[in-house]
């Protein structure tokens, strides 16, 4: 995890902190970093500002399959799946599928 980065996105969010692409990379930094409830509370906040955001789906099942939370993550990559197709992203919605695959493992 990049400290810095983490102080620059969050210094970014005070100014708009409905922001969803701010709040994705800051996710991702935490997640990075093993914070994984912190990147976990972002991918909500994005889901409740924007619920279309395909890619915070796909992220946030993957933050939850670290922390064995199987059950969650399913819900979260089967969630994403059609609003990754919506939104045209068939190689997300692929990678959802391949990970729900794992899961089943």
């Amino acid at each position: 995890m990049n400290e810095q980065r983490v102080q620059q996105l969050l210094k970014l969010l005070e100014a708009d902190g409905n922001d969803c692409f701010l709040r994705y990379g800051l996710a991702l930094e935490y997640m990075k970093g093993d914070q994984l409830d912190a990147a976990i509370e972002q991918f909500n906040t994005i889901f409740r500002l924007d619920p279309n955001y395909a890619a915070a789906y796909f992220a946030c099942g993957r933050a939850l399959v670290q922390q064995g939370k199987v059950a969650e993550a399913r819900e979260k990559f089967e969630a994403g799946i059609p609003v990754a197709e919506k939104s045209g992203d068939a190689h997300l919605a692929g990678q959802m599928r391949e990970a729900l695959e794992l899961l089943d493992q």
